[in-house]
């Protein structure tokens, strides 16, 4: 085709009907102006498909007939034939129809070879092209190209008819051939509703305004970045044309433009500028724009007449040619005191617009306006506090594209679904169940600015091509956020540490120029805390938390059960759900399916099979419930692809009860999930807070009380589980204690060895990797590791590898290609002194959460077991001194921190407390008391200070003196808030002094301790205390029995029995103290003896 249609100044959108969603809040409110007209009309979505009118578009100088010939038979078909052809309810397929269309135009990746050439017509929606043949094409050469031309379209998907010029006639069978192929190909869009037949009715009227409404306000939009309407001007004068609904036409062009001027002005407020809206004029006069609006016509030769901007239909829907109209991202002043509440002002107002929310939830709108001031953030919200919400509004504000890297393929469906159902479609993912080619596609259409956000998993940034796209889109498009969702994963503190988070935040730098980075996540302890402030470059004014994590709809409720009543337990949990719910709710049954009023809950396994225990893993879960013809279904990595129809018939409804591993837990946000059940041990208490907070999310407080169940069966060797979770405990050890673990503990730590070899082992497979590297390596640093064949445990082992070496400073960088199996590693040019930088890593490494300065030189003494390691090495065996002392502090440190979470969820469930006290305990642990936190940070830090310790215990209030304040002993209540963190705190910091005491300490005050963890604490304290010269041993057992004085009296005598049994000499200064039975006992055990013993004497002596 020759001539304007991509030089024509027309707006093309190729818009479809939105279908109205069944979910609460899927479009954004209608404007005003629909407002007026009854409000967003329910419409018939089962047969509507596309706007369209019976008038016959023009296509004279477009339908050209050979040169020297008058006839013109393909204009004659197009003009006389088909009208006549098609009956009166189709009439309307004419004007879908375009005349000379490139192929080109016809297949996006065209093969070279035809993209020179057209075909007469074409009809995008039915994919069909029409040829009216003349009598060349009975030459063999001609019927060649046309068997070729007609195969490869075929392979695209779209079929051809040829017609002889000598068929042009009615009746023909080419004619009735042509008739046919449309029925069949056009079957789900026929009929279509055209105007003529429901212009009347209000509801499509209705339906037509809200159209026209959206169409003028692109048509304004365009026109301002066309330089032709400007925001600042006094004044605008427009004139509008449509070919509906013309009497309507003012009143929705003010409205698209207050409209828009709303958003402006909000805008304008939340970059600190003001803003004078423009008056509006809207008449036939002279004016700065003319607009005819095409509601029923795709474009044509009509639409040519200078200076009027056309809005028509596409021909081809299915190109979607929005693109992002990207700038350079916009720092907002949104973090500036003083402007706190206009800022807060215009985003409730977006919030609004966007979403249909009227206020924000706790902690949100400080994530957002962070984010928006272009600053490095990381959010942390409770789950089901709208962590989403945070990073979607800061992206929709922004002028660039952004992307959102999440960890979970069920996290990244279900938040693409959310979105969706807000009616902001420019999205897309890319996930590991889609197609090769599906992927490519999704990246090439983020470069071209087709989508605005999209979600892809971390594993995609370790690969070099996707590395490589990235940096090239940024040569065309502004970034605007790099969002890192469950950023916890990105630490190998965090309970789901993952490998490929490790280098995320290094990889979008390099290759992502301009995306701030926005970490989100729903807890973080305090080493995940220190590891994030690093990897993020955030500041701690940059940390966005919510008042409180409490989630009040949430009711806990912990059973110890029997090994073999798993399954009947879960039976009898379910029975306490449904009878509650016909409680308070009047439902019949809890797992009959009800739509958006089912009572949906999820089962937690840690297995997915688990033949030693019935009842442990998921599918003998699920087998359970089918038998009781209990509607379920299972999710797990073993479910493939499948996954995503299981995920998607669950959110549907379609089931009420969904059995799961973790890998569930992060990927839904379902409003009617009631109830979760977790069938064992959790790993942690926050695996146990983010899997059961995928309950009570519904935002109506009626329907969002919801009960979370841990159903555990524990050991009954009590000996046996102190040792497992002691600090001395080896990994060796551990891995002999596996064969004789009972209850839960077997589940996960057979589990937890299956990703922990050996040190040993582990070092030798460090060292082999090293040594592979630098053998293969060639001259530009590159190497090659290959897993082919390895399953996914030795592949991650590998892995893990090459980041131990990474800290060491011995690779710059790995990247993974999976079509070739290997790993692609950049290993580092250290030069002469590699030992020296291999060591001063390793020292940077630790020393990011190390109490005490790191040096293999100069050794603290906290440190210098590790030292040790490598100043007994050899000098030619440095670098095995460095991996066993980087192996030990791990294990040490890490390792076992993942250890003592587990010990601290059995704590807790072992602790007999009753509901309402697990549900205080775990809003303590979570609690994000900055007053506190910072006293336990000091004490931490100040491993031969004492005083810090104390401190813990008091408040300091005011006097009548301003300058002074007066040191008073805590309360009760506030006594209460120390253990929980204190035990969070622990899980991050090994053999800490000053922890452990104050641990001690804030457990006996508070009246919750366990005698045995009293004695050993106590031990610890002052076998440790001799590490610390500046500790002397009298004060500090002076301060600790003057503290424990004011304890309880069954707390003084359980420090006093630990007294006794650890410092026996001192049971005389314990009883002074602290009057307690225990060390009175002792003592009065002590003078029955000597007593005795005398009494003894004197006989004898007689």
């Amino acid at each position: 085709m020759s001539g304007g249609r991509r030089g024509w100044p027309c707006a093309r959108p190729s818009l479809r009907h939105p279908k109205p969603h069944p979910k609460r809040n899927a479009h954004p409110p209608p404007p005003r102006f629909l407002e007026t007209l009854g409000g967003y009309p329910a419409l018939p979505s089962t047969t509507f498909r596309f706007w369209s009118s019976q008038q016959q578009p023009r296509w004279d100088e477009t339908i050209r007939g050979a040169a020297g010939h008058e006839d013109n038979p393909a204009h004659r078909f197009f003009t006389e034939l088909l009208p006549a052809l098609l009956p009166d309810e189709h009439r309307a397929i004419a004007s879908l129809i375009l005349p000379e269309v490139p192929f080109t135009d016809l297949v996006e990746a065209c093969d070279p070879s035809f993209a020179d050439q057209q075909v007469d017509f074409y009809c995008p929606r039915a994919k069909l092209v029409i040829e009216i043949d003349g009598s060349q094409h009975r030459e063999e050469a001609q019927e060649s190209l046309d068997r070729r031309r007609d195969d490869y379209l075929r392979r695209n998907g779209i079929e051809t008819v040829r017609i002889p010029v000598g068929e042009l006639y009615p009746g023909s069978a080419s004619l009735a051939n042509v008739l046919a192929l449309f029925a069949a190909r056009l079957e789900s869009d026929v009929p279509a509703f055209d105007w003529e037949l429901v212009g009347d009715k209000l509801e499509w009227r209705q339906a037509a305004g809200y159209e026209l409404l959206m169409r003028t306000q692109v048509a304004l939009l365009q026109l301002m970045r066309a330089g032709v309407l400007d925001l600042e001007a006094r004044s605008w004068r427009i004139s509008a044309t449509s070919d509906v609904l013309q009497e309507a036409m003012p009143a929705i062009v003010v409205e698209a433009f207050e409209d828009i001027c709303d958003m402006a002005e909000n805008l304008c407020l939340l970059l600190g500028r003001d803003f004078q809206r423009p008056q509006i004029t809207v008449s036939g006069d002279a004016a700065d724009a003319r607009i005819d609006i095409g509601l029923l016509r795709c474009w044509s030769e009509d639409d040519r007449v200078p200076g009027i901007v056309y809005v028509r239909n596409d021909y081809f829907e299915d190109r979607r040619p929005f693109a992002v109209a990207t700038a350079p991202a916009i720092a907002y002043d949104t973090v500036d005191e003083t402007r706190r509440e206009p800022a807060g002002r215009a985003l409730r107002f977006f919030l609004k617009r966007l979403f249909g929310y009227d206020e924000f939830r706790s902690g949100q709108e400080g994530i957002i306006k962070k984010a928006l001031a272009r600053n490095a953030t990381l959010g942390i919200l409770p789950t089901g506090s709208g962590k989403s919400l945070c990073y979607q509004m800061a992206c929709l504000l922004q002028p660039c594209v952004s992307f959102v890297v999440c960890p979970i393929i069920s996290l990244i469906q279900d938040q693409e679904r959310n979105l969706l159902e807000f009616g902001i479609s420019r999205i897309a993912r890319i996930d590991g169940q889609m197609a090769s080619d599906d992927k490519h596609a999704v990246t090439r259409a983020f470069g071209q600015g087709r989508h605005q956000i999209i979600w892809v998993s971390p594993e995609r940034f370790q690969m070099r091509e996707f590395r490589d796209q990235l940096l090239e889109i940024a040569g065309r498009l502004h970034y605007g956020y790099a969002v890192i969702d469950e950023v916890h994963c990105l630490s190998e503190w965090g309970h789901e540490f993952r490998v490929s988070y490790l280098k995320l935040p290094g990889a979008i730098r390099a290759h992502c120029p301009g995306a701030l980075l926005l970490g989100l996540t729903a807890t973080a302890s305090f080493n995940v805390l220190v590891d994030l402030k690093a990897e993020l470059d955030v500041t701690d004014h940059n940390i966005q938390t919510a008042e409180t994590l409490d989630r009040q709809e949430l009711a806990f409720h912990i059973r110890r059960i029997d090994e073999s009543s798993r399954l009947k337990a879960i039976d009898e949990a379910l029975d306490e759900i449904e009878q509650r719910h016909r409680e308070e709710d009047g439902v019949e049954s809890l797992f009959e399916p009800a739509g958006d009023d089912s009572v949906c809950g999820i089962i937690f396994a840690n297995t997915k099979k688990n033949r030693r225990y019935p009842g442990v893993g998921c599918q003998e879960i699920l087998d359970h419930l089918i038998s009781q013809d209990i509607g379920a279904d299972v999710y797990h990595a073993d479910r493939g692809a499948d996954r995503s129809r299981v995920q998607q018939r669950y959110l549907d409804n379609e089931f009420t009860v969904m059995v799961a591993t973790k890998a569930f837990g992060m990927g839904v946000n379902k409003r009617n999930v009631r109830y979760t059940i977790h069938s064992g041990l959790p790993w942690s208490i926050e695996a146990f807070y983010q899997e059961a907070g995928r309950a009570g999310r519904d935002d109506d407080p009626k329907r969002s009380w919801s009960d979370c169940y841990i159903l555990y069966v524990p050991d009954a060797n009590a000996e046996r589980t102190e040792r497992l979770f002691a600090a001395s405990t080896t990994i060796e050890e551990i891995q002999r204690l596996q064969d004789d673990l009972q209850g839960d503990l077997s589940t996960l730590f057979f589990l937890w060895n299956r990703n922990h070899d050996s040190l040993e082992r582990e070092k030798e497979h460090i060292l082999a990797i090293h040594e592979k590297l630098i053998r293969e390596c060639d001259e530009r640093g590159l190497a090659r590791i290959s897993f082919t064949g390895l399953g996914s445990n030795k592949k991650g082992k590998v892995e893990q590898a090459l980041y131990k070496l990474a800290i060491m400073g011995a690779i710059e960088d790995w990247t993974v290609d999976y079509r070739g199996q290997r790993f692609d590693v950049k290993v580092a040019d250290l030069g002469d002194n590699a030992e020296m930088r291999m060591r001063e890593a390793v020292e940077r490494y630790i020393g990011r959460h190390s109490d005490a300065p790191v040096s293999f030189v100069d050794p603290d003494p906290s440190f210098a077991p590790y030292a040790a390691a490598y100043e007994q090495a050899t000098p030619c065996k440095k670098l095995i001194g460095l991996i066993d002392a980087l192996l030990s502090w791990t294990n040490d440190n890490i390792v076992f921190s993942r250890r003592r979470a587990i010990g601290n969820m059995l704590a807790l469930c072992e602790s007999e407390r009753s509901d309402e006290e697990i549900r205080d305990y775990i809003n303590r642990y979570f609690k994000l008391d900055v007053s506190l936190g910072n006293q336990l940070d000091l004490v931490i830090g100040s491993p031969g200070n004492f005083m810090p310790w104390i401190d813990v215990f008091y408040t300091l209030v005011p006097t009548d003196d301003p300058l002074e304040r007066m040191r008073t002993p805590k309360g009760a209540e506030d006594l209460r808030e120390i253990p929980p963190l204190c035990d969070r705190y622990r899980e991050g910091s090994h053999g800490n002094i000053g922890l452990e005491w104050v641990t001690m300490m804030s457990r006996l005050l508070a009246d919750e301790y366990l005698e045995r963890e009293i004695a050993d604490q106590l031990s610890f304290v002052f076998a440790k205390a001799g590490d610390y010269p500046s500790l002397d041993v009298e004060t500090l057992l002076d301060e600790t029995l003057a503290l424990a004085a004011t304890a309880p009296s069954g707390a003084r005598d359980a420090l006093g029995a630990a007294v006794v049994s650890t410092m026996p000499q001192q049971a005389h200064r314990a009883y002074q103290a602290l009057g307690d039975h225990a060390s009175l006992a002792h003592l009065l055990e002590g003078s029955l003896e000597k007593l005795r013993a005398t009494w003894e004497r004197k006989n004898h002596g007689r």
